[in-house]
Formats: C-alpha cells, sequence, structure tokens
C-alpha cells in the first residue's frame, strides 16, 4: 500500500495523477479543499480512508502491470493494433474526461487566475488538433494493413 500518511489529498494527487479518479469517484476535492490530509478528506464524504486507499493501490497496480511484450517481436501490424488500442483509446478517454474538468476549473477559479482561461482555450484547441490528427492516422494505417 502507498503511504499516505501526513499528505493532503493534492500531494496525493500532484504525486500520483492517477489518484484523482478515486478521489472523484468517492467525491473527494482534490482542487479547492485540497488541503484538506486524506484521512479527514475521507471522513468529511463518509469514506472509510482504508477503502479508499486499497481502491487507490488497485488503481496505482493497474497502472503498472501490463502486457510487457518485447515490440520487437511483433509484426508491424500487431504493433500498430497495440498503438492504436492501448494508446488511440487512452488519449481519447483522457481528452473526454479532462474536457469537462478543465472548464470547471477554468469556471470557478478563472477570475483570481485569468490564465486559466488561456489554458482551457489551448487544451480545447490541442484536442481538437489531435482527434483529426488520430483519426487521419487510423485510416491510413487501416489501408496500409487492413487490405
Amino acid at each position: 500500500m502507498i503511504s499516505v500518511q501526513g499528505k493532503t489529498v493534492r500531494e496525493i494527487a500532484l504525486e500520483m495523477p492517477l489518484t484523482t479518479r478515486v478521489f472523484e469517484e468517492f467525491k473527494i476535492d482534490y482542487c479547492c479543499h485540497g488541503d484538506t490530509p486524506f484521512d479527514e478528506a475521507c471522513r468529511n464524504v463518509g469514506a472509510s480512508p482504508e477503502i479508499v486507499l486499497q481502491k487507490i493501490d488497485g488503481v496505482l497496480d493497474l497502472s503498472t502491470t501490463g502486457d510487457h511484450e518485447s515490440f520487437s517481436k511483433m509484426d508491424l501490424s500487431d504493433l500498430v493494433d497495440h498503438i492504436l488500442d492501448k494508446h488511440h483509446v487512452y488519449t481519447r478517454d483522457e481528452m473526454s474526461h479532462l474536457t469537462p474538468l478543465m472548464a470547471k476549473v477554468a469556471s470557478r477559479h478563472g477570475d483570481h487566475y485569468t490564465y486559466l482561461l488561456e489554458l482551457k482555450d489551448l487544451f480545447q484547441a490541442l484536442c481538437d488538433d489531435l482527434e483529426p490528427h488520430m483519426m487521419k492516422e487510423e485510416m491510413v494505417l487501416s489501408l496500409i494493413f487492413k487490405n
């Protein structure tokens, strides 16, 4: 189990960004109330710190386990499938998760931290550029390897 003793939820989220998904699941605020110690933040939402910690460990374990196939042994078609299935899916999932989160942070804190409004626009521009790029890449690779 990871050690959260003496850490705030913000510190945990910054050290291990995947933990934010668990915090969101339990409605633990790691943004505006991020200075709250982990145990206290759990109790504030009626969650057992031990259960939240188990969930965090599970998420972190999943991120470190995976197929560690040697990419040099894959044929090109399998490597392309791996990249599309693993990285394109992940990128799309993250963009769909982060876009509303970025909008929420910018709307709540943009008056005091105006750079957040620009950051939101830049992030949206990145997403707007990435999506058609990935689609084009998938179409080209599909033509090359599926025919």
